[in-house]
């Protein structure tokens, strides 16, 4: 509904003439304080029934007259402790219409905070749902990056287990057992190695786990000299390993029990498989 259509309701006369509820009233002092027109409407309403009264005034009985000047000549004469009792009389006959227009003022201040305590909710509602979003990206950002690595590890796991199944169906792998020493007869390991790509895949088959300050370290003997491969950890009794040797001509394959790190000469009195290839 436009402001005119609004006028045209007749609710500002009833506004002027007290006849309308406490949400209408409210209402017409809101929106006089936001559209001008409707507060010119209100003035001219005013000034229009005020004319009316004047026009149609009826002139009271004389001695009811005369009855209301001897009242007020009475009260006017009584004194309290001393001091004169004083009638003050206001013959403002715009009287309603600044009480009106005060109103308007203190509904249009209620309106003012009303709207600013709206604002402020507003702000704190964008602000949580502000909060919410940022949750909800972070929150889908570690699932991708969860995702992502472990999409990286089954890449991982995929690409050695291509590399093991190429070394293995490849012809020029040899297969070499590496036995137990006379003090460990019954330690096992398998090396497949690959002298053409310089490459070798370790198989565990049965070491015991060593203690938790030593690792196992693989070696590969080059004219009779030993080459360091790396060390690797026993967290289970089933272990593989690709390894990458950069030598020719390997004779042999062993591993050691050392310190953990590893050692640049193998420890002999920890020698715990061998195999020739």
């Amino acid at each position: 509904m436009n402001t005119k259509d609004y006028i045209a309701t007749g609710i500002i006369d009833s506004y002027v003439l007290g006849s309308v509820n406490e949400q209408e009233r409210r209402e017409v002092e809101c929106l006089s304080h936001i559209y001008p027109e409707i507060l010119e409407e209100l003035k001219l309403s005013q000034q229009s029934i005020e004319k009316f009264a004047f026009n149609e005034a009826v002139e009271p009985p004389k001695e009811l007259k005369a009855k209301i000047f001897a009242a007020i000549k009475n009260e006017s004469s009584q004194t309290t402790n001393g001091v004169a009792k004083k009638i003050e009389l206001h013959a403002d006959k715009n009287n309603n219409a600044g009480n009106g227009f005060k109103w308007i003022s203190l509904l249009a201040a209620a309106c003012l905070l009303g709207a600013v305590a709206f604002i402020y909710k507003l702000n704190q509602d964008n602000n949580h749902l502000e909060q919410k979003i940022a949750k909800v990206e972070q929150d889908g950002i570690s699932k991708v990056d969860e995702q992502k690595i472990a999409g990286d590890k089954m890449l991982v796991a995929l690409n050695e287990t291509t590399e093991e199944k190429n070394i293995l169906l490849n012809q020029n792998t040899q297969k070499i057992m590496l036995k137990g020493t006379d003090k460990n007869p019954e330690n096992l390991a398998t090396i497949f190695y690959n002298p053409q790509e310089d490459k070798a895949m370790l198989m565990v088959n049965n070491l015991p786990i060593p203690p938790s300050d030593h690792q196992y370290q693989l070696w590969a003997i080059v004219d009779g000299k030993p080459l360091d491969l790396g060390v690797f950890d026993m967290k289970s009794s089933d272990v593989k390993a690709m390894v990458k040797i950069n030598a020719s001509k390997v004779q042999a394959f062993a591993i050691t029990m050392e310190t953990l790190g590893g050692n640049p000469t193998p420890n002999l009195e920890q020698l715990k498989v061998i195999g020739n290839v």
